[in-house]
């Protein structure tokens, strides 16, 4: 991403989150019920390669803002993703089905959890990324497509 672009995007973050839209994106503030989340892969996914999954855990919209700046295309080769110690990393191959229980100290401190894969070939951020937020369920389902995550709960969004 040029430097140009990093700037607008971020100026845009600090302004968005300035003006409360952030909060009012992500509902009331709460935090992230979630506790669990199952990951179900289709029988063929990410050309039949291992598909990195990160879900990292955010304290406030500014972190928001960097990651969105980021995206999850250049997160797992980021200087960020190596600096941010609230996440956890996985690996899912084709058909897996594999629940991954969240850390409770770090979501006590998280108003927001983001899952970043990275899909071989695939360029847009919206289908390689989830954001869970107050309106996240205590169990979610995210479906892995051949291409993209499909989160089965319709509140969830994408970066802004």
């Amino acid at each position: 991403m040029s430097r140009a672009r990093v700037f607008i995007v971020s100026a845009l973050v600090v302004a968005i989150a300035g003006c409360g839209w952030v909060e009012g994106w992500f509902g009331n503030g709460a935090g992230v019920r979630t506790r669990t989340i199952t990951f179900q892969a289709d029988g063929y996914i990410n050309h039949g390669l291992l598909l990195p999954i990160d879900i990292i855990y955010v304290a406030d919209a500014s972190q928001l803002g960097r990651l969105a700046t980021v995206g999850p295309k250049s997160w797992f080769s980021s200087p960020l993703r190596d600096k941010w110690l609230a996440r956890q990393s996985l690996g899912i191959l084709s058909g897996q089905k594999i629940t991954v229980r969240l850390v409770p100290a770090l979501l006590a401190r998280s108003r927001f959890v983001v899952i970043f894969a990275s899909f071989m070939g695939v360029e847009d951020p919206r289908v390689q990324e989830v954001v869970l937020d107050n309106q996240a369920r205590e169990h979610e389902v995210i479906l892995v497509h051949p291409h993209s995550l499909e989160p089965l709960n319709p509140l969830l969004k994408a970066l802004p």
